[in-house]
């Protein structure tokens, strides 16, 4: 009787079993090994290897190609089937239509002696001997169109399931996105100097948004100004956003937070965006982390919003004709948490510069004109001053927005975003002053034109054992039943999972929660998205190796206690790459019908060459 005592994959590559025992596997990946005893057929029998959807065998076949005796009695190699999908993996020996099959799926996993856990090591307190396989896909072909030498990649999906990804190009000084489908990819941003990050939106099946540091400027103290051609900023990309004048060519933008404030490029970090559907007039929600103030800015701008309209301007005795308030625009922002300064609150005095009439000329000859002023605001050699258009004043939240907690000095720099089922915005990040993980929920869908439209909490209580840890690599989701699900890395480095136990459609209710949970030992580049209630995390375990990119999913069908009942558990496992994995944030995005799409989970990664995706195959029906 044949008994299967060890599964790996091709010995190039570091694969470790998953959490509950499983081995992940590569699509048609050769040189995979059994190990084990009487793995040889006697004379006259077929030796087969099969993956099974069940088992008890009863299920779908996937047969393993290239079954070679390694080893006699002892290692057998094989093939993974390009078509396999998750599965038992049995060994058999057939002869005249009877067979003889490994035991290791159909013994008693609760058994001691079919233990394999090793005591001290928690990673495998759930290994027995069943050989159950994950399925992996990642093809050569399996990357997005034109994503060469990648910067700050992000990754979304449509409504649909079809994937896109923005990036920068620092050779190029260029952003992009593209569908996982194209054969091109979009630019959405050509400057002089390189962009930096980015972050991507897909509102129904093909509704792109792209959020971008534009970060440039034109090298002389009185570029810090207003205008586009001048210096850059916070920038998002629409295709019906106003075409701004960005010194190398026209790009669609909105711009939103811009640098010539604090003087200081790569000011804003860790970009998030969400828009909420795809009408014209679709509101496009942004958060981000400010490095001089140490704060969380949240805005939002619907995506009709079109500031263009020609002005003249007067300066030094002449009118100059001919400019476009979009490329002076700015689209006003809210100080969530953390310090501020006087641009923050109650700013600007004006939103839309006055007008001045001006004289060209004398006597009958002389024309008049109607000439934007300058606001009041110059730089520092005082040799400037300078038109800008807002469409709303800042804010900061005051202290009766904060319930049971208080508004910091500096928060860390790690925050997700996330929209309720009704489409109000809310923000996970950290306290850093305070070592506290809070959130801000908004009281209305447009929450930017007011102080008093959000309220502030902890998430945390007082007795979680992540209680007043230092927080790092947040990321939050709403599952479709309104629940607010949220992962971040501890001081330990751990991947930790709280989950609220009630929801709050419009901001109104403070949520609730139970205890966190460490998930797994390390993690870091930590994402999360959520398919219907069920959660899955991508993370980094290791930097620059084949195994570095991990998954987490909660899977209701494990038996964990080996009891025979499914009570459902966290499976972590190592995504079965054959490219090595560098120090980028990962990506993950579910599949709503992984039947149809033969996959349930994507991650985005890149070796540095191109954005790949690699896909966790599933059994089919998702988890």
């Amino acid at each position: 009787m044949p008994y299967i005592t060890k599964v790996s994959r091709n010995s190039k590559y570091n694969t470790n079993r998953a959490r509950s025992g499983a081995t992940p596997l590569l699509r048609g990946e050769t040189e995979n090994t059994i190990e084990g005893f009487n793995l040889d057929a006697p004379t006259g029998y077929t030796l087969a290897i099969t993956l099974n959807t069940k088992a008890d065998g009863t299920g779908t076949d996937y047969n393993l190609t290239s079954p070679t005796v390694v080893t006699a009695g002892s290692k057998l190699s094989f093939t993974m089937p390009a078509t396999a999908k998750d599965g038992y993996l049995t060994v058999s020996m057939t002869k005249d239509g009877t067979s003889i099959k490994s035991l290791n799926n159909l013994n008693k996993d609760s058994a001691d002696y079919n233990k394999e856990n090793t005591a001290n090591v928690s990673s495998t307190d759930y290994w027995t001997d069943t050989r159950y396989v994950r399925v992996w896909q990642s093809n050569a072909d399996d990357y997005f169109a034109g994503s060469t030498l990648p910067i700050y990649p992000s990754m979304a999906m449509g409504s649909g399931g079809t994937l896109y990804a923005s990036w920068s190009n620092y050779s190029k000084s260029d952003v992009y996105y593209a569908a996982i489908t194209s054969q091109t990819a979009t630019q959405v941003y050509h400057g002089y100097d390189p962009p930096e990050e980015t972050a991507i939106s897909v509102a129904g099946a093909n509704k792109v948004n792209v959020f971008y540091s534009a970060n440039y400027h034109g090298g002389n103290s009185f570029n810090w100004t207003s205008n586009s051609t001048s210096a850059g900023g916070l920038y998002a990309y629409d295709s019906n956003a106003p075409a701004i004048d960005c010194s190398r060519q026209d790009n669609n933008a909105f711009r939103f937070e811009l640098f010539y404030h604090n003087q200081q490029l790569q000011q804003f970090k860790n970009l998030n965006i969400k828009r909420v559907d795809t009408a014209n007039d679709g509101l496009i929600h942004v958060a981000y982390y400010d490095t001089v103030t140490n704060s969380i800015h949240y805005s939002e701008i619907a995506g009709d919003y079109n500031p263009s309209e020609s002005f003249n301007m007067y300066y030094n005795n002449t009118v100059y004709t001919g400019y476009d308030y979009a490329d002076y625009h700015e689209i006003s922002w809210i100080n969530i948490d953390g310090g501020k300064d006087s641009e923050d609150d109650n700013y600007p005095t004006r939103l839309t510069p006055t007008t001045t009439s001006h004289r060209v000329g004398q006597g009958w000859n002389a024309t008049y004109y109607d000439c934007a002023d300058f606001e009041t605001y110059t730089t520092d050699d005082g040799s400037e001053r300078y038109v800008i258009k807002f469409d709303n004043n800042n804010y900061s939240l005051g202290t009766d927005q904060f319930e049971d907690t208080a508004r910091t000095e500096a928060t860390g720099e790690s925050l997700s975003l996330a929209l309720t089922k009704s489409n109000y915005p809310v923000i996970v990040y950290y306290d850093a002053d305070n070592g506290v993980l809070k959130l801000a929920r908004a009281l209305s869908t447009t929450p930017k034109g007011s102080a008093t439209t959000w309220k502030v909490q902890d998430v945390l209580s007082s007795d979680d054992n992540n209680y007043g840890t230092m927080v790092d690599y947040i990321a939050c989701d709403i599952d479709s039943s309104g629940y607010l699900h949220i992962v971040f890395q501890n001081t330990k480095g751990e991947l930790c999972y709280i989950k609220s136990t009630n929801t709050s459609a419009d901001g109104s209710t403070k949520y609730t929660f139970g205890q966190s949970v460490v998930v797994a030992d390390s993690a870091t580049n930590i994402d999360l998205t959520v398919k219907g209630t069920v959660p899955y995390i991508s993370y980094l375990g290791r930097i620059n190796s084949f195994d570095g990119m991990n998954i987490a999913f909660w899977d209701s069908t494990l038996d964990l206690d080996c009891n025979g009942t499914a009570e459902g558990g966290w499976e972590t496992m190592t995504a079965a790459l054959s490219q090595k994995v560098s120090n980028v944030k990962s990506c993950i995005e579910a599949h709503p019908t992984p039947a149809s799409a033969e996959w349930e989970a994507a991650v985005g990664f890149t070796p540095g060459d191109l954005y790949r995706v690699a896909y966790y195959v599933g059994n089919g029906s998702g988890h």
